[in-house]
């Protein structure tokens, strides 16, 4: 790991000590089931909004497009973590002496 992102991961780890209001904010929004629930819910109202039925067209294009686009994206990625060599991430290397609250939840890949 190179020092610019050991000290960025030092610096988090001391607010992690120091702050446990910060940690139960961060840990309150990771864990939250209903972060999927209020983005689908905006999407919906964006489709079905019939306030202004002339851009109504140009709105759902609109979505369409974000949505491919980061489906693009999502595979974009997966297909340079299948590409590129292989980088322990800093949660996983014990010799960093580094704790993650969020890490002893499990973190999916």
């Amino acid at each position: 790991m190179n020092s610019f992102d050991y000290n960025i991961l030092v610096y988090l780890n001391h607010l992690e000590n120091h702050s446990p209001i910060l940690m139960k904010v961060i840990l309150g929004i990771y864990e939250d089931s209903l972060k999927l629930g209020l983005f689908v819910a905006l999407i919906w109202w964006a489709w079905f909004d019939a306030s202004d039925r002339s851009r109504l067209q140009e709105t759902r294009e609109k979505i369409v497009a974000s949505l491919i686009g980061g489906m693009l994206c999502v595979g974009l990625v997966r297909l340079m973590v299948l590409t590129l060599p292989f980088r322990q991430r800093p949660m996983s290397n014990p010799s960093l002496g580094l704790t993650f609250p969020i890490a002893a939840e499990g973190w999916g890949n």
